[in-house]
C-alpha cells in the first residue's frame, strides 16, 4: 500500500444508522468509506474498488456477512483484503464461523470507536492520520452532533417500519422481527438509549427460543415503541 494514498475502508451492512455511524467515526482520519447495504453488492464494490479493510456484518437478508466472506477469501482479486466482522451476535459459534471463513478479527456491537480504530490501525500495520478536528473538544462535539443525526435517523425509519412491524406481530413473522430487532439492539447504545439495545436483547433471546411466547414479545415491543417515541419527544425539545 502507498503511504501517501488515501486507505479505503469498504462496510457492508444492512442498516443505515451502522453507515452512517461508521461515516462518522472516520470522518476525522485519512480514510475513504465506502459502503454497501448486502454481500453480493459488497463483492461487486470490493472488486470495483479493491479497499485495504473490509468491515463486514454477519446478518443481513438474503446474502449474509459469511457468504460474503467466504466468497471474498476464494477470489484471487480479494482474497488478501483483511476483513474485520462486526456483529451483534459474538456467540463463540459466530465467532469461529467467521474466523473460519476467513476473518482476522470479529468486533461486537455497539462498536467502541476507540476499540475500533485501533483494530483497523494493528490489522493495516500503521496510524490513522487525523486530518481534521485535533481539539478533543471538537472531537466531543462531533460526537454529540452524530449521536443526534443517528436518532433522527432512527425515528425517521422505525416510522417507515412501525405498520409492517405491526403486519409481522400480527403474523408472527420471525424473520421481520429478529432482523428489527438485531438493527435496533446495535444502534441503542450509540444513539445513548442502552435501554433500548437491552429491550431487543431480550426480544432476540425470546425469538430464539423453541417455544415462542408471542405475548410476551408483543409487550416487549410496545416498550420499543414507547422509547422511540421518547426519543422523538426529547428530539423535538432538543431543536426547540
Amino acid at each position: 500500500m502507498n503511504s501517501k494514498s488515501k486507505i479505503k475502508i469498504l462496510v457492508v451492512d444492512d442498516s443505515d444508522i451502522i453507515l452512517k455511524l461508521l461515516r462518522g467515526y472516520f470522518k476525522s482520519y485519512g480514510v475513504k468509506i465506502i459502503t454497501s447495504i448486502n454481500g453480493l453488492e459488497g463483492i461487486k464494490k470490493a472488486i470495483e474498488v479493491k479497499p485495504d479493510l473490509i468491515l463486514l456484518d454477519l446478518l443481513m437478508p438474503n446474502f449474509d456477512g459469511i457468504k460474503m466472506l467466504q466468497v471474498v477469501k476464494l477470489l484471487d482479486e480479494l482474497k488478501n483484503i483483511p476483513v474485520i466482522v462486526i456483529s451483534g451476535n459474538t456467540a463463540k459459534t459466530n465467532v469461529f464461523s467467521a474466523i473460519e471463513a476467513g476473518a482476522e478479527r470479529v468486533l461486537a456491537k455497539p462498536l467502541k470507536k476507540d476499540l475500533l480504530i485501533s483494530a483497523v490501525e494493528n490489522i493495516l500495520g500503521k496510524s490513522l492520520t487525523l486530518e481534521l478536528n485535533n481539539n478533543a473538544i471538537n472531537n466531543l462535539e462531533d460526537d454529540e452532533e452524530l449521536a443526534e443525526q443517528l436518532r433522527k435517523l432512527f425515528v425517521e425509519n422505525f416510522k417507515k417500519e412501525k405498520y409492517s412491524l405491526n403486519a409481522a406481530l400480527q403474523k408472527k413473522e420471525e424473520a421481520t422481527l429478529r432482523q428489527f430487532a438485531h438493527n435496533a439492539k446495535t444502534v441503542g447504545q450509540s444513539i445513548g438509549y442502552p435501554q433500548l439495545q437491552k429491550i431487543t436483547s431480550e426480544i432476540e433471546s425470546l425469538l430464539n427460543e423453541n417455544e415462542i411466547n408471542w405475548k410476551i414479545i408483543k409487550i416487549k415491543y410496545n416498550q420499543v415503541f414507547a422509547i422511540v417515541k421518547d426519543i422523538e419527544n426529547a428530539l423535538v425539545v432538543w431543536e426547540k
